[in-house]
């Protein structure tokens, strides 16, 4: 027997093999791996019985055989190894349309081009004067893109084996084995065609039937695709969650043993199923009327929270046929729930008194300690705000500047406490006279400044009058009985051409004070709109 004969036996076994093993498992095509399995294994089959064909050809007609029935059979196994490893990976799988015209496309353009290669020799060329041929550029795209597509297979399959159970896992681990047997195959054939520089007997298709059998034995053997039987007891009564089954009179017909748990924990008797007697439900009846939702029930240990959920249960034809509750014991979550709510509350609370804190704190930062009224800062903030509008010319707004005339001899013949008495009663009666919008701030020692938005001259002037006579009227106690006050003098401003900014206000105010004083005090000056009243050095 020739090498070619014993090749060629080889591949009929192995094709006759994969037919039969197919045809079984096609008879399993409910599943999608099994429908894959048969078709790996009927396309492997393919591939041999072409390999038959070729090997008892002629040297001179292989050239032409090859490429129309090896490389389109081995196309279509590596597609359909491919899905089943994908099958295998995740039994829901199917493939979409894209997949499935890409699968089909690859065989078939293979076919097209294998048929055609005389032409083009882009699948294989002649190596020399012989009946020897080479391997061209086509058939390394093609074998390229055939590892491409069992690569991605068997990297799914990898995935699936980290996030599989333990026995699950053990069965994956065989079709990844049996996934780089054809693979491995390969990659030894064709290093050493392209160190011999010749094209030796395929033993791929070999390669893919075997790694098909063994994908079959882990199918068959060791249930990598078996769904295991449940029996309804194996999941209801190992479930910890209250399971209740009624029909559409409301009438028990089936509960798991939690169920039956609760029932002795409220004390009610347990009915053999067998006595055709309806099981009793106690205080679970006010709870399967009350449906889904949270409901306090009392047992013997004490109270118990609930949550329900009722699921309307129907026939083929979504007529009503009964009900399915399954209770929850929520008793420590929602013990869980509200110590978390008291802590909100708790947490709320702390917040809202450190805002409360911030702002005073924020407050006393621009409030004089001894007047209670604004201070220099916040008076330039308050300026600022004016600035923009007063600029554009959009906006009018005046400043009232007063001073205690006289102050310094009521510290020292007096003490600086009643002094202190007295300017803290000028600045309430400040503050008193205040409307809404308008800043009443102590400029320094015993001067204090108003500034009102959108007021003009007049409106400024009668405002600072009044303000000048009520602060007269002012007295504190003094030691030794009696009382003491002092006159105010007023200085105001109002904002108009070449005063358009705070700063020229504030000036042109002060400089109306100090005009006040040197008048003769206890009166109230206005800044002339004509010119900007620049402050001069008092004396």
């Amino acid at each position: 027997m020739t090498a070619d004969q014993g090749f060629a036996l080889l591949y009929l076994c192995a094709a006759m093999t994969g037919f039969v093993v197919a045809g079984l498992w096609w008879e399993q095509r409910r599943s999608t791996a099994a429908r894959y399995l048969a078709a790996t294994l009927g396309a492997s089959a393919v591939w041999a019985l072409g390999s038959v064909v070729v090997v008892l050809s002629a040297e001179a007609q292989r050239y032409a055989l090859v490429p129309v029935t090896v490389f389109p059979a081995a196309a279509l196994s590596v597609g359909t190894f491919f899905c089943l490893l994908a099958a295998v990976a995740d039994r829901s799988w199917h493939p979409g349309p894209a997949v499935r015209a890409q699968l089909v496309g690859h065989p078939v353009v293979m076919l097209l081009l294998g048929a055609t290669n005389d032409a083009h020799h882009l699948i294989l060329a002649p190596a020399g004067p012989g009946d020897e041929y080479r391997l061209t550029s086509l058939f390394w795209v093609h074998t390229a893109y055939s590892f491409s597509l069992i690569g991605v297979g068997l990297v799914r399959a990898v995935r699936a084996r980290r996030h599989a159970p333990v026995l699950r896992s053990a069965r994956i681990t065989v079709i990844l084995v049996a996934g780089c047997l054809p693979s491995l195959t390969v990659i030894v054939q064709i290093a050493y065609m392209t160190a011999a520089g010749t094209v030796i007997n395929d033993l791929s298709p070999v390669a893919f039937l075997v790694a098909g059998l063994v994908a079959a034995h882990a199918v068959r053997r060791r249930g990598v695709l078996a769904v295991v039987p449940v029996a309804r007891a194996q999941v209801l009564d190992r479930l910890g969650d209250v399971v209740l089954v009624l029909d559409e009179d409301g009438q028990l017909i089936d509960l798991n043993l939690a169920a039956r748990d609760l029932l002795e924990r409220l004390d009610v008797p347990i009915v053999d199923p067998g006595s055709g007697a309806p099981q009793g439900l106690g205080p679970l009846a006010d709870l399967v009327r009350a449906g889904t939702g949270e409901h306090l029930l009392e047992t013997a240990d004490g109270h118990r929270m609930l949550d329900v959920r009722a699921t309307p249960l129907t026939d083929r034809r979504d007529r009503p046929v009964g009900t399915a509750l399954v209770a929850r014991d929520v008793t420590t979550e929602v013990a869980h729930r509200v110590e978390l709510a008291q802590a909100n509350q708790a947490l709320r609370e702390h917040v809202e008194t450190i805002d409360q804190l911030r702002a005073e704190v924020a407050e006393q930062a621009v409030r004089d300690a001894m007047t209670g009224l604004h201070n220099r800062r916040h008076l330039d903030a308050a300026l600022a705000d004016l600035e923009t509008d007063l600029v554009a010319g959009a906006g009018r707004a005046s400043v009232i500047m007063l001073d205690a005339d006289h102050f310094k001899q009521v510290n020292d013949e007096h003490g600086h406490a009643v002094g202190d008495r007295l300017l803290a009663e000028i600045a309430h009666v400040m503050a008193a006279a205040a409307q809404p919008g308008e800043t009443v701030a102590r400029y320094g020692g015993e001067e204090f400044v108003m500034v009102l938005p959108e007021t003009g001259e007049e409106e400024a002037l009668r405002r600072a009058e009044e303000l000048r006579l009520r602060c007269g009227r002012v007295e504190v106690p003094v030691r030794g009985g009696g009382t003491l006050s002092v006159t105010v003098s007023a200085g105001v401003a109002a904002s108009g051409p070449g005063r358009t900014t705070p700063s020229a206000l504030l000036d042109a105010a002060d400089s109306a004070l100090y005009e006040a004083k040197r008048q003769g005090r206890a009166q109230t000056c206005v800044a002339p709109l004509s010119r900007l009243v620049r402050p001069h050095a008092r004396g």
